[in-house]
């Protein structure tokens, strides 16, 4: 995958692919920023870098105003933004999303796939699991969409 070993080049790997699971992973007592952090040196970006980009995704998904309270304390749909965010905070190539709007009421399902047709960057891929609607671009690489 991206011309690396999945089983040899993991750490490689864990740079260039972020993951946004169906649910969980999220730790009810740290606040968004500091889970961020966390999600960004766990791929490798150094400390001060990873408290940059902590500070920067957050607002991308919607969650500016929230980065300060603890993950316990959010929504259904928060949550799913906060697991987005960890997902890009490192600024990937390609993003697996697995059930993104999962448990979401309609408005919320709608900004969900917003989010998710309007990549980081140019060159992020997201690829879609879900068996709700899905939204019309899938999958985006360099220029192109697949």
């Amino acid at each position: 995958m991206l011309g690396l070993s999945v089983t040899e080049d993991t750490i490689a790997m864990r740079a260039r692919v972020g993951y946004m699971p169906e649910r969980g992973g999220l730790p009810s007592d740290q606040t968004a920023a500091d889970f961020m952090i966390y999600a960004a040196e766990l791929a490798g970006i150094p400390p001060k870098a990873a408290k940059q980009r902590a500070s920067d995704v957050p607002t991308l998904v919607g969650l500016h105003e929230e980065r300060f309270r603890h993950l316990g304390d959010f929504s259904t749909g928060m949550r799913q933004r906060a697991l987005l965010a960890q997902a890009i905070v490192h600024d990937p190539e390609l993003i697996f999303l697995d059930e993104p709007i999962a448990g979401l009421d309609p408005e919320g399902r709608d900004e969900m796939l917003s989010l998710g047709t309007h990549p980081v960057r140019t060159y992020v891929a997201p690829l879609w699991r879900s068996h709700a609607r899905a939204p019309r671009r899938t999958a985006f690489r360099r220029d192109r969409c697949a």
